[in-house]
C-alpha cells in the first residue's frame, strides 16, 4: 500500500477538545502514514498549529495532520526525512510514523514536546 493511500485511511473527527485524526484501518508499528505539507512561515509568525522547523522557520500544517493531538503515550511521531528547499534555505521534510500498532477507531497522537506550563 502506498503513502497516498494509508493518508486516505485516516478520517478527522471531532473530539472532546476539538478536532482530531482516527484510524480507519488498522497500521503496524514503523509504518509511514504521511508527509505533513503546509505553509512554511517565518519564525515571528507562530500561529497555533505550527510545527518548529529549526532555524527561522514554522510550518503551519495543512489536514489531515493539522488536527493531530498530544498525548503523553502517543502511538505516533513526526520524523525528518530528506529535506526540501524553500526560499533558498534546506528544510527537513516531515513525516507521520507509528510507534506501535494501531487498530481501527484508535485516536493518532503525537508527543508536542512541550513543557508542563505550555501544555
Amino acid at each position: 500500500m502506498s503513502i497516498a493511500d494509508r493518508t486516505r485511511l485516516i478520517e478527522v473527527r471531532k473530539t472532546a477538545v476539538g478536532r482530531g485524526l482516527f484510524a480507519q484501518s488498522d497500521f503496524a508499528a514503523e509504518t509511514i502514514l504521511g508527509e505533513v505539507l503546509g505553509e512554511v512561515r517565518p519564525n515571528d509568525h507562530y500561529p497555533d498549529y505550527c510545527i518548529d522547523m529549526g532555524g527561522k522557520a514554522l510550518l503551519e500544517p495543512d489536514r489531515p495532520f493539522r488536527f493531530l493531538n498530544h498525548s503523553c503515550d502517543p502511538n505516533s511521531e513526526l520524523i525528518q526525512w530528506k529535506e526540501q528547499r524553500v526560499d533558498g534555505v534546506r528544510l527537513p521534510r516531515l513525516w507521520v510514523k507509528t510507534l506501535r500498532d494501531i487498530a481501527v477507531g484508535e485516536e493518532l497522537t503525537i508527543d508536542y514536546a512541550w513543557s508542563a506550563d505550555q501544555a
